[in-house]
């Protein structure tokens, strides 16, 4: 079987606290809180010592996910800000990198142009991507939809 076009399926990060991370994501990126799974007997996820907090771009269920890991006494495992690098999310084609630095600002995040990492393609410039840090330390990057119109 061939597969000639791949989306992602949701993000999956762990996080430090639900209700901080699920409110960040929704001011900064306008992501709806489409459910949480909290620690429950009869649920998988006290066999993985994980909350869960499931947020959406708007047609699916989720594409973000966020996981709080507990320990069996369900004291939270704090996360390490180095423990990915980052991840990226895609502007609608009708909102321009200086109208979402405007939201940021005016959300009061910090961020910075450019891309998370050095790119030596030049794909990624201050003109149309921005980086920033959600609550648990990970890098978050936001682009223009220009930038990915080729890998569509």
């Amino acid at each position: 079987m061939r597969f000639n076009k791949r989306f992602v399926g949701h993000i999956p990060i762990r996080i430090n606290d639900i209700d901080e991370t699920r409110m960040f994501y929704a001011r900064a990126l306008g992501l709806r809180h489409s459910g949480t799974a909290g620690l429950r007997e009869d649920a998988i996820n006290v066999m993985t010592g994980d909350a869960i907090c499931f947020m959406s771009c708007g047609e699916m269920h989720h594409d973000f996910a966020g996981f709080q890991a507990h320990d069996l006494k369900f004291n939270v495992i704090p996360v390490s800000r180095d423990d990915m690098h980052h991840f990226s999310f895609t502007l609608q084609p009708d909102v321009s990198i200086p109208d979402f630095k405007d939201h940021l600002n005016s959300e009061s995040i910090a961020y910075r142009d450019g891309a998370a990492i050095p790119d030596p393609t030049e794909t990624y410039t201050e003109h149309n991507c921005v980086h920033f840090r959600d609550p648990n330390g990970h890098f978050v990057e936001v682009h223009a939809a220009e930038v990915d119109k080729d890998a569509r």
